[in-house]
């Protein structure tokens, strides 16, 4: 079984919108959304593919030294398998800086997160929606 770490290309969209409809059902980026990520300055994306067949995925902002996580996410088949861990990793590797934000409930995130030394730096009040939520801020100087 071969894994492997990569950075998305476009030729990824249509695998990317899939998997975003199977990970964010009520939130997902479109292929249109995700073609204005990769053709934007600052968007970048990785995924990990396991024999072919895309496990999880990070969709990422930069301006070089800072980084931002917008989406990370595993398929549901690849789930606690430690893939999103090592997207992060490999990203990380990439900027001096990294910020997130995630919701106040996802408490597995939030574990990685921090697992990962990433701190709490703030929250956003009613920031989510589908349901309203509060957003964790997180970030990591690397």
């Amino acid at each position: 079984m071969a894994l492997y770490c990569r950075r998305a290309e476009k030729k990824d969209i249509p695998a990317l919108a899939l998997a975003e409809k199977a990970c964010f059902p009520h939130d997902f980026w479109s292929e249109n959304a995700l073609l204005s990520h990769f053709e934007s300055a600052a968007g970048g994306a990785f995924v990990i593919e396991k024999d072919g067949a895309l496990c999880a995925y990070l969709l990422v902002s930069v301006i070089p030294p800072e980084g931002e996580v917008l989406r990370i996410a595993a398929l549901p088949p690849f789930r606690r398998q430690g893939y999103a861990r090592r997207l992060l990793a490999f990203f990380l590797d990439t900027v001096s800086l990294c910020f997130l934000e995630v919701r106040e409930s996802n408490t597995p995130a939030r574990s990685l997160y921090e697992a990962l030394g990433f701190t709490l730096s703030g929250h956003r009040p009613r920031y989510y929606q589908n349901p309203t939520e509060d957003a964790c801020l997180y970030k990591k100087i690397l």
